[in-house]
């Protein structure tokens, strides 16, 4: 158990009905509540990143971790600009954390990139993982989604490689329908 999830990547209009949800729990000392804010890509420039993440942090919503996902590595880290700015977003959050836990979201869907590789993959999971602990995160949430002919299927700490949900990492036998 990780806690109570409220909003993925909310915008900073919807900051203030977040946290009107959140004061409805408030006496709610037996549950953790947690919001997962947009990466830094989320802004075209850096000082609105920073200011998105403080008004969040500092100015609207009380909150007992900082939650974010970024995932930069998925894509192919020979941009060295990509690498840069997700080591960039690590160490902005946990600055601005303070005192206070972060968590981030790792996706474990597989990449689709030239070197989808089971070594590849393996390699991809250990920095995404490995990289936020060493910047001090204290929390790893894995994320995995489905694109299925009926739409999108979220389907958390599933590893799904394009064949189907059985590979090295994760094996989850067909639902019966």
């Amino acid at each position: 158990y990780s806690g109570v999830y409220v909003k993925d990547e909310p915008k900073e209009e919807q900051f203030e009905s977040v946290n009107q949800i959140l004061q409805t729990f408030k006496t709610d000392s037996c549950h953790l509540f947690f919001v997962n804010l947009f990466p830094s890509y989320y802004k075209t420039n850096w000082s609105e990143y920073e200011n998105y993440v403080r008004l969040f942090v500092n100015d609207s919503v009380p909150m007992r971790v900082i939650c974010f996902d970024n995932y930069n590595p998925h894509n192919d880290f020979t941009i060295k600009s990509d690498a840069s700015k997700y080591y960039s977003n690590l160490a902005f959050l946990r600055k601005v954390s303070g005192d206070k836990p972060l968590w981030i979201y790792v996706l474990t869907t597989e990449a689709k990139l030239n070197d989808s590789s089971e070594e590849w993959q393996k390699a991809y999971l250990r920095l995404s993982t490995f990289a936020p602990l060493a910047y001090g995160c204290k929390g790893i949430l894995y994320y995995s989604f489905d694109c299925s002919d009926n739409g999108l299927i979220y389907r958390d700490f599933n590893y799904r490689s394009h064949s189907g949900w059985e590979n090295f990492l994760y094996y989850s036998p067909p639902s019966e329908a």
